[in-house]
């Protein structure tokens, strides 16, 4: 009977797809492209996080590439799509990139977002030059001593103008290397000369020049001379500092930088071993006016939050509903 049934299923699924493949021909563009992007788009929540220690993209996931395989026009439509966002993990995905973009040169045009989450030398300058309309750059900072980082960060200032740069980095100090103070100098002198750069999304462990690997330039300094800059985003949900420094940092950057906000993870109020501590009110009065909160997390009912769970199903192929649920007995 459950075979009869899983059986009764499939030919439903089977129809479903025949009718809907037979009928996409019916849809606009831009309608399909809307369908695509469900599952070939990256959302941005993921392409900018700076403050998870295991990256989004590291649990492996169907690939979604095998939906410009349906049909010539799925693939006209879908393929900037797939490209707009990249994210490289490991030197091979570079250099399968680099190439195939070398090949297929208008790939290289679609690229509007690239995410790199390590060192993975001469194969990323080369992705720079063919992606010459990349707008938002995500670099991790957690390298370690064989990353191979001086190829990338040599190439960074002359080769991407950016609108937004954002900056990985989830542990609470920097591993001392040569490819790390070369990445943080190098990035300090990109800010400070970048004209197209706007928005800087970044851990607040960078506004603390103690907080660096001796010899860096300050990244504090950078930021309040980048005199294109208009947003600063500290995304992380608390600041990195105790009360006195943290106060006397964020009034500083308010009153040196251009930046007309700065946005931090963290609410008005917030809560420190039991009492509730207004974290704007030691504030300079320009960084009172610069700072924008997070609104205050509030609960969510239970048709909420499986209303959250099925969302999170159309968006991760590999999601499973209620799997940290505890087992009933």
């Amino acid at each position: 009977m459950e075979f009869a049934r899983s059986s009764d299923r499939s030919e439903a699924r089977l129809s479903y797809l025949f009718v809907t493949q037979s009928m996409a021909h019916l849809l606009a563009d831009e309608t399909l492209a809307e369908i695509l992007a469900h599952s070939l788009a990256v959302d941005d929540a993921d392409f900018a996080v700076t403050d998870a220690k295991v990256s989004p993209f590291a649990t492996a996931r169907e690939s979604s590439s095998s939906m410009l395989a349906v049909c010539k026009r799925w693939a006209r439509v879908g393929t900037p799509l797939l490209y707009e966002t990249v994210v490289l993990r490991s030197t091979p995905q570079a250099q399968a990139l680099a190439a195939a973009l070398k090949e297929n040169k208008p790939f290289g045009k679609m690229i509007k977002k690239l995410r790199v989450e390590g060192g993975y030398g001469a194969a990323v300058p080369k992705i720079f030059k063919l992606a010459p309309n990349i707008t938002d750059i995500c670099l991790n900072l957690r390298l370690f001593a064989d990353d191979k980082v001086v190829p990338m960060y040599r190439a960074l200032f002359d080769s991407v103008k950016p609108r937004r740069l954002v900056l990985c980095h989830a542990e609470d100090y920097f591993n001392d290397n040569k490819g790390v103070r070369f990445a943080l100098s190098t990035l300090c002198e990109c800010i400070s000369n970048w004209e197209s750069l706007r928005v800087v999304v970044l851990a607040d462990i960078l506004l603390d020049d103690t907080e660096l690997p001796s010899g860096c330039s300050s990244f504090f300094d950078a930021l309040c001379s980048a005199s294109s800059l208009e947003e600063i985003n500290v995304p992380q949900k608390s600041p990195n500092y105790g009360r006195s420094d943290y106060e006397d940092i964020y009034s500083r950057l308010a009153e040196r930088s251009s930046v007309s906000i700065i946005r931090v993870g963290w609410p008005v109020l917030a809560t420190d071993y039991g009492f509730t501590v207004n974290m704007k009110e030691k504030l300079s009065a320009v960084a009172q006016q610069k700072l924008c909160f997070a609104p205050p997390k509030r609960t969510i009912s239970a048709l909420e939050a499986v209303a959250q769970e099925v969302a999170a199903s159309t968006v991760h192929p590999n999601f499973t509903p209620m799997a940290d649920a505890p087992n009933g007995r």
